[in-house]
């Protein structure tokens, strides 16, 4: 057949419909022998018979290029279950032509793809098409691409088509894109795209592009440079003060947003402050506002901060409220792959959601490994930890667990006979956790009154927040030392050099005892 007149068939399947250009196909184009031919299996995808054309799409992944400009044309048919079968049949010829070994088919697919692109009637076909270009497109298959990028409608599916491609020349049209496209939303696309490929040349445009006149795509370059690790513009710095203004500012165009009613722009500037170094409490902010618009996003973030200082609280509150679907098994999932210290946060939300996964999960931690995930499940079930369990969260947990560790030590202590009670008490004052615990654990070794507690409360003589109450607790405990002399002397250097007045009294008035 002469080659002059496949443009011809293409004119006619446009003019005349699917079913009549492969018809004319068949007709004008020799069969390839006994096997079945390319352009018979493609008429049995695109067919009216259902058994053939779903055993068809199934078996069409070594179709290879020569099918993809047939193909396309289904994408856009007016039944429904032809345009699955043609979308599934194109899936599964670039799926094989991306196997590893199969680079020339790779590239003879994408090409035939970038060649439909370029003719594409709708853009319903177009953006199936960009679906495709992200799975096996290349540096060549940019140039066909770009002119999309200036489309509202195609903006989305042609940048991460262009970001799939991670090539040079994906940056270089989306830079150039960035400079030509006059509807801003379109700018702030592309700002986003330019920080996932980050190529040469992308800090330099998105440095141009924080210099926008619109604030939300300045803000939104800030963001994308904050996430290759580059600081905002100096003279955008400058004018806003600091990097934590610049934070602030981007905070506020979220707000603004959600109260606009805009839950995607909302969500996109939320998230934008997670890649900008935030202090705690804007860390907090955006966790706070991504739970107010019911975006998904709270719990993806939320998961990755449970354990974060200044935010943790604001997190477990967040996910305990949340109405999202799927976060009790969502939670229940990440509770397979994450530290003690988050599977403990994540039995409390749990917990606080009262969820059916709980109890399942309940019960495997209390045989857990870590101590601090068996003392959250104890007390989740309303039962006093072992000694053993309490002691080893209070001394190797997380700092997250351990004013729940030093209140179950105290409780237990209450229980338990002179000697561990002690053990508990010095345990639960030298801990660096809440100084209230600690100094209330002063206080009762000093009314246990057991000399062997003298080293461990004179190791705390110079501990911020309870230096006072050690000495106090000090001076009492060697009114019980057997060696009358050998207190008298550690008494007098106690009042000659006390950490504090109220402390130097209380080593006179035992030495007045003596």
């Amino acid at each position: 057949m002469c080659s002059r007149s496949i443009p011809r068939q293409r004119w006619l399947a446009r003019r005349l419909g699917l079913a009549v250009a492969v018809g004319l196909f068949l007709a004008l184009t020799p069969l390839a022998g006994a096997a079945t031919s390319v352009e018979e299996r493609v008429a049995a995808v695109v067919g009216p018979d259902a058994e053939h054309r779903i055993a068809a799409a199934a078996e069409a992944g070594d179709l290879g290029a020569e099918a993809v400009s047939y193909l396309v044309e289904g994408l856009d048919h007016e039944d429904p279950f032809i345009r699955r079968a043609a979308h599934e049949a194109l899936e599964r010829i670039v799926m094989r032509a991306g196997r590893p070994g199969a680079d020339e088919e790779r590239q003879a697919v994408a090409q035939a793809l970038a060649e439909a692109l370029e003719d594409a009637p709708s853009t319903q076909r177009q953006r199936e098409i960009l679906h495709f270009l992200s799975l096996c497109g290349g540096q060549r298959e940019a140039a066909a691409i770009a002119p999309l990028l200036l489309d509202p409608a195609l903006v989305d599916a042609a940048c991460y088509a262009l970001i799939r491609n991670l090539s040079r020349a994906a940056a270089r049209a989306l830079a150039s894109a960035a400079e030509e496209a006059d509807e801003p939303r379109i700018r702030r696309v592309i700002v986003h795209a330019l920080a996932q490929i980050a190529a040469d040349h992308t800090e330099e445009t998105l440095r141009g592009l924080a210099a926008d006149n619109d604030p939300a795509t300045a803000m939104a370059a800030i963001g994308a440079l904050a996430r290759l690790g580059a600081p905002p513009p100096r003279e955008r710095t400058q004018a806003s003060g600091s990097r934590r203004e610049v934070i602030n500012a981007v905070l506020r165009v979220a707000a603004v947003e959600a109260e606009r009613g805009n839950v995607e722009r909302a969500q996109y500037f939320y998230t934008m402050v997670h890649h900008m170094a935030p202090a705690p409490h804007q860390l907090a902010a955006s966790l706070v506002g991504l739970g107010q618009i019911a975006s998904e996003q709270v719990l993806s973030l939320g998961l990755a901060h449970l354990i974060t200082p200044g935010v943790s609280a604001i997190v477990i509150q967040a996910l305990s409220e949340t109405g999202l679907e799927e976060t009790d098994e969502r939670l229940a999932s990440a509770y397979e792959v994450v530290t003690p210290a988050s599977q403990g946060a994540i039995l409390r939300i749990l917990a606080a959601r009262d969820a059916s996964e709980l109890e399942e999960l309940l019960a495997r931690a209390r045989d857990s490994e870590s101590a601090e995930v068996r003392l959250t499940a104890a007390q989740l079930l309303g039962e006093p930890p072992s000694v053993e369990t309490a002691l080893e969260a209070l001394r190797e947990g997380s700092s997250f667990a351990r004013a729940s560790a030093m209140d179950a030590c105290l409780a237990l202590a209450v229980e338990a006979d002179a000697e561990e009670a002690r053990s508990l008490y010095e345990a639960v004052a030298a801990a660096p956790g809440p100084v209230s615990r600690r100094l209330e654990a002063l206080e009762a070794l000093a009314e246990l009154g057991d000399p062997a507690s003298l080293e461990a409360v004179e190791a705390l003589l110079e501990a911020e927040g309870v230096a006072e109450a050690a000495a106090k607790a000090l001076a009492t405990l060697w009114l019980q030392h057997p060696d009358a002399e050998q207190a008298r002397q550690a008494l007098e250097a106690l009042a000659a050099e006390p950490p504090s007045g109220d402390a130097g009294a209380a080593a006179e008035e035992a030495l007045e005892s003596l």
